[in-house]
């Protein structure tokens, strides 16, 4: 073949087009490209959001756990994440890690079922997100998205329009890594910045009800029974089943404990209705988005690829631990990813690909009362910790709850560390694509939850739960007499191979295999237990790390109802992996209209 110079007035356009129907192989999903990812509206700009236009893909159920969509039935955990090839996901709640900014996003594509054996780890779909990466023209953007309560109606609940001020604005820039006097990164070097931001404050209403001013000074002479039944309540005295004169506790019998208590619940503000209590408090959020990735052509033949995000959270929930607005929590939260990619084009048939990556979140969720030892001040026992100090939780029944939600402070680290790689064989009509990765993921989480105690009442002891309290008749308590500082530790890997066979112009085959090991979390100091039917024993993981424990076992007569894992042949995990994953897959795309010719 003879080519010529074309006219100055013929062009070659390049176009990068979905096509409607797939064709070339068996997986079903959708892929969403750079301009519907920018032009479609979504609130909170959240890459999520964008899901939901896929057949087969619906929300999580309300309060579920994981991620914000369930696939084709899947569990909501069980949705695998990727941003360029690096594992994204969560090991303690399932959910995504990081969130790039949607205008660092060339395209993602939801894989609902029938992908190849490259994915696995997961029963759910594969959301596989690519990054941009500059080119030798610069391009950028900058936005805001604004909300006000100035183009709200009034809520239906609320005395008054409750506020709301949202910002969420940021920018990209992409194109050649250019050094003034030291570096031409023309053709070679190539560099995306990503920054978004996220600032709202946004009144959030609560409805309670809070004891009266004559019930704060023992006086229950009008206070309903709890049955509805508009009688008063009769009071009767827990010393000796009879009743209380007047339906009156004596000041001289008030529990000094609950003496302390009493001034932190709040004074009705609607006094002449059931729930006598209105909180508003304004509920204040911000987060700031980085993301940057450098593309660097080391030769004709190998190229390398780093990428670095962090998303710092700030998130407040001033009803956290009662709908008084008086116990709130802040959640300062770290999500960070980064990885490196480096890719080999041997020859036009054959491409190497290896990458080194991390993902990792760092949270430490606090009530607004941290640090004080609010138990030693009321008269309860401290819980020695200062990590656990706070207010206790007291529940009153048909009363709002007061205190420190039981699970605070909830402070955790997840860090996945990836090695993986893959390679690409075209051969005649074979796409062959071999590889595997490896995942370390780490888990800590000190556990100071409930250690300030949760003290119930339920009037069981007068008719009326307030009154229990005022008299300090508990219907029962629980509290945690010290922590455990967990530092799991678990593995995971797999290995596959992938033929797509282009059988005739009509049929292409999709051939896979993959195996795959998950093993059990175990402690980093060997300190997991658990109860064990088979030998019916307590088993701790290793004697080794608590070297005075066989004499506390001996000491406390427990010596036939404890062993270690080392006895029974057990692992430190304590549970037995599954090493016989194997999964073959195997999917097909017909064209009845094609011909059979080659």
């Amino acid at each position: 073949f003879q080519m010529t110079v074309g006219d100055v007035s013929q062009s070659v356009e390049v176009t990068a087009e979905v096509p409607l129907l797939n064709t070339e192989n068996a997986s079903r999903g959708e892929v969403v490209v750079t301009q519907e990812i920018m032009e479609m509206p979504l609130e909170g700009r959240d890459f999520n959001d964008l899901t939901f236009m896929v057949p087969g893909v619906a929300r999580k159920a309300q309060g579920g756990s994981g991620s914000a969509l369930n696939i084709n039935g899947a569990r909501s955990d069980n949705t695998n994440f990727l941003i360029d090839g690096f594992a994204n996901n969560n090991v303690r709640g399932g959910g995504a890690q990081a969130r790039p900014p949607i205008d660092a996003l060339q395209e993602y594509k939801l894989q609902t079922n029938g992908y190849p054996a490259e994915y696995g780890r997961r029963a759910g779909g594969v959301m596989s997100m690519v990054l941009k990466s500059g080119t030798n023209q610069f391009h950028g953007t900058l936005f805001e998205f604004l909300r006000d309560d100035v183009f709200d109606a009034r809520n239906f609940f609320d005395a008054e329009k409750s506020q709301l001020r949202r910002n969420q604005f940021g920018g990209t820039l992409h194109g050649p890594l250019m050094l003034p006097r030291l570096y031409n990164g023309r053709n070679r070097t190539f560099f995306l910045g990503s920054w978004e931001s996220y600032r709202q404050t946004q009144g959030v209403n609560r409805l309670g009800r809070v004891p009266t001013e004559l019930e704060r000074a023992g006086d229950f002479s009008q206070t309903p029974e709890t049955a509805g039944t508009g009688k008063i309540v009769s009071l009767k005295d827990p010393l000796g089943n009879a009743a209380l004169p007047g339906n009156l506790i004596p000041a001289s019998r008030v529990h000094a404990v609950s003496r302390n208590v009493l001034p932190f619940y709040p004074a009705p503000n609607l006094p002449a209705q059931v729930n006598n209590f209105r909180a508003n408090r304004a509920d204040t959020d911000h987060w700031d988005s980085f993301l940057g990735k450098i593309d660097h052509r080391l030769t004709g033949k190998d190229n390398l690829s780093g990428r670095y995000m962090r998303r710092n959270n700030n998130q407040g929930n001033p009803f956290g631990g009662s709908d008084t607005g008086l116990f709130g929590n802040r959640t300062p939260e770290t999500l960070s990813l980064g990885g490196v990619t480096w890719t080999r084009l041997w020859s036009p048939a054959l491409i190497h690909e290896l990458r080194l990556g991390f993902a990792r979140q760092v949270q430490n969720a606090r009530s607004v009362q941290y640090g004080t030892d609010w138990n030693a001040q009321l008269g309860l026992p401290s819980p020695g910790n200062p990590e656990a100090y706070g207010f206790p939780r007291i529940t009153v029944r048909d009363l709002v709850a007061i205190g420190n939600a039981s699970e605070q402070p909830m402070k955790f680290t997840t860090s996945d560390l990836e090695l993986g790689g893959a390679l690409t064989l075209v051969r005649d009509r074979h796409i062959w694509k071999f590889g595997g990765d490896g995942i370390q993921m780490q888990f800590y989480q000190p556990s100071r939850n409930n250690m300030r105690g949760t003290f119930n009442f339920l009037g069981r002891w007068t008719n009326d739960p307030f009154a229990d309290f005022l008299l300090g008749y508990l219907n029962n308590a629980t509290r945690k007499a010290s922590g455990a500082d967990p530092q799991l530790i678990s593995w995971m890997g797999g290995l596959f191979a992938q033929d797509d066979w282009r059988a005739s112009r009509s049929l292409t085959l999709n051939l896979g295999l993959r195996y795959e090991v998950n093993l059990p979390m175990y402690d980093r100091r060997d300190r997991l237990a658990n109860f064990v039917p088979e030998y019916g024993k307590i088993v701790i993981a290793d004697r080794k790390s608590l070297p005075d424990m066989d004499q506390v076992i001996q000491q406390a007569g427990l010596a036939e109802k404890v062993g270690y894992a080392s006895d029974y042949g057990l692992p430190r995990s304590l549970a037995v992996a599954n090493r016989k994953m194997l999964a073959p897959r195997f999917g097909f795309a017909w064209r009845p209209w094609a011909t059979n010719r080659m």
